[in-house]
C-alpha cells in the first residue's frame, strides 16, 4: 500500500489527502458495518455508498471544481489517476463487510484499494482474489526481485523504447 500511495502523492498530490481521507474514513464504518442490526447496516452501507459516489462525482465527473483547485494550487488541473478504480474497491470491500465478510486488518484494506500496478487499468478483483495472489511471507529475496523486476522494465521502456527505438525511428534521413 505504501509504494501506491507514495506514487499517488507525488502524481497528485492534492488528491491524495482527499482519498486516504475517505478509504480511511469508509475503513473506519467497518466496525458498523460487520456488527450493526440489518437496519442499521443497511443505512451505514447506504452511507459509505453515497460517500463514495459523491468522492467519484467530485472529482470524475464534476472537473471543473477540482480541476480549478488542481490548476491554481499548482496541480495538473486534470482528472487524478484511476478515480474510478479507488472508488470500485472501497464500496466492494464495504459490500463485503455488510455481508460480515473480509475481517482482515488496515493493512489489507490499503493493500487492496492502494495497490499500484491496477490503478492505471484495472483489474477490478475481489479482496479474497487479491489475497490469494499476495505473498504472504515477505522476504528481503521476494522484495529485491520483485525492485529488480521493476528496474528492469523501466530500463527497458525508458532506455530501449524510448530513446533507442523511437529516437531513431523519429529521426529523418
Amino acid at each position: 500500500a505504501g509504494s501506491g500511495a507514495l506514487l499517488l502523492t507525488v502524481a497528485e498530490p492534492l488528491f491524495a489527502p482527499a482519498l486516504i481521507a475517505l478509504v480511511i474514513g469508509i475503513f473506519c464504518m467497518r466496525p458498523v458495518l460487520i456488527k450493526a442490526g440489518e437496519d442499521s447496516k443497511w443505512f451505514w452501507l447506504a452511507l459509505a455508498v453515497c460517500m463514495v459516489l459523491a468522492f467519484l462525482g467530485l472529482f470524475k465527473y464534476y472537473p471543473q471544481a477540482t480541476g480549478n483547485l488542481f490548476y491554481r494550487l499548482g496541480g495538473a488541473g486534470g482528472i487524478p489517476l484511476g478515480v474510478s478504480y479507488f472508488v470500485f474497491r472501497v464500496i466492494h470491500a464495504a459490500m463485503e463487510w455488510y455481508r460480515g465478510l473480509n475481517r482482515g486488518k488496515i493493512e489489507s484494506y490499503l493493500a487492496y484499494v492502494l495497490f499500484f500496478p491496477t490503478i492505471p487499468a484495472g483489474p477490478i478483483e475481489s479482496i479474497e482474489g487479491f489475497k490469494e495472489g499476495r505473498i504472504e511471507n515477505l522476504t528481503p529475496d521476494v522484495y529485491a526481485t520483485g525492485i529488480t523486476r521493476i528496474f528492469w522494465g523501466l530500463f527497458k521502456k525508458v532506455v530501449i523504447v524510448q530513446w533507442l527505438i523511437a529516437e531513431q525511428l523519429m529521426t529523418p534521413y
